[in-house]
């Protein structure tokens, strides 16, 4: 894979998480880079919306796991002092 592809890969992954409909996006550059035209996307932007609605939900039940083990962390240690 040249650099190029590599670079616009790693830069478009680091916006991916936080911005709404990224995936969407991300699936342009990498049909792109790899050389599948993406006349077809209209197709794939229907089910984009329920896909995004899953990959929120992960994160949300990520982000309130590491939270409430960060919790039980502190609690912990100030039960110890």
């Amino acid at each position: 894979m040249s650099h190029s592809r590599q670079r616009n890969g790693g830069l478009a992954s680091i916006a991916a998480a936080p911005s709404r409909g990224a995936g969407f996006v991300m699936l342009v550059i990498v049909l792109e880079a790899v050389g599948i035209p993406s006349a077809g996307l209209a197709l794939i932007l229907g089910i984009d919306r329920i896909l995004n609605m899953f990959r929120t939900a992960t994160n949300v039940t990520g982000d309130t796991m590491v939270a409430l083990m960060l919790d039980a962390s502190e609690e912990r240690a100030a039960a110890r002092n």
